[in-house]
């Protein structure tokens, strides 16, 4: 159904100071220090550490991360897949040939002559362009991923004001996290995960848990990324060979903009 769920997975990733209640992935929930230190009233240096939430909130992240893997793992396991995601034995191709989602040339010389008629002639699509690939949304999976990087947290911070040995900032660690945005017609997930490899692994099982890699066209919208092209291409291009990747809007408009 419409589910929208997005795992909170990353060491060193806290809750926002002002979320005084954080969620459990069993839905129970727990009040972080800075709440209970002050209906404790307790003295400053005295109560509950921050860090005991880091550490929970660490920990919970952890276990679903480990429960995904592990879900992943059974489901390539009853679909005779490897532990990487790809089929076992000979490679057959899945997804859906062009010609099975493109829609209706009519459908589409339609929509282009509606669009032209509201614009100057300048921002006019052209007939050839228009004979392109338009895909059926009915038979399409989209996924939009990126790799979204936080600052990691530190144990204990330095005192406001004192100075670092070289005098100098000190050096940010960032922790990576990657997000995929799965929609289809039947609706939308939202998988989170450390690193694109492992990500795609979820996706593949989720794709087959739910019967659409067979009966779906895939195509990825990202943000022009050599290595999430790469990544993409490795899990997919040997037995999905008619998945697209497309440069989302936003770097394509930066991209021209630059020109």
């Amino acid at each position: 159904g419409n589910t929208d769920i997005c795992t909170l997975g990353s060491p060193g990733i806290l809750p926002h100071p002002r979320d005084e209640h954080v969620t459990r992935a069993n839905g129970s929930r727990y009040v972080l220090p800075s709440l209970l230190n002050r209906v404790r009233h307790t003295a400053a240096g005295q109560g509950t550490p921050v860090t005991t939430a880091a550490a929970m909130v660490e920990r919970e992240g952890t276990a679903i991360q480990h429960h995904w893997e592990k879900w992943s793992q059974d489901v390539f396991t009853r679909q005779a897949f490897t532990p990487e995601g790809c089929p076992r034995g000979p490679v057959k191709s899945y997804g859906l040939p062009e010609e099975a989602v493109r829609l209706p040339r009519d459908t589409v010389e339609e929509a282009v002559t509606a669009y032209n008629h509201e614009r100057k002639r300048d921002f006019h699509i052209a007939v050839p362009e228009a004979q392109a690939l338009y895909e059926d949304p009915a038979r399409t999976v989209n996924v939009s991923i990126d790799d979204v990087g936080v600052v990691q947290q530190i144990p204990q911070r330095r005192r406001r004001g004192a100075a670092s040995a070289q005098n100098t900032p000190p050096e940010r660690h960032y922790v990576q996290n990657t997000i995929a945005r799965v929609d289809s017609i039947e609706g939308h997930y939202t998988l989170n995960g450390w690193g694109t490899p492992a990500v795609l692994r979820f996706l593949v099982a989720f794709l087959l848990t739910h019967d659409l890699l067979q009966t779906r066209h895939l195509q990825f919208f990202v943000d022009g990324a050599r290595s999430l092209r790469a990544d993409i291409l490795q899990q997919f291009q040997e037995w999905f060979p008619s998945v697209r990747i497309i440069l989302d809007w936003f770097h394509l408009k930066k991209k021209c903009q630059e020109k």
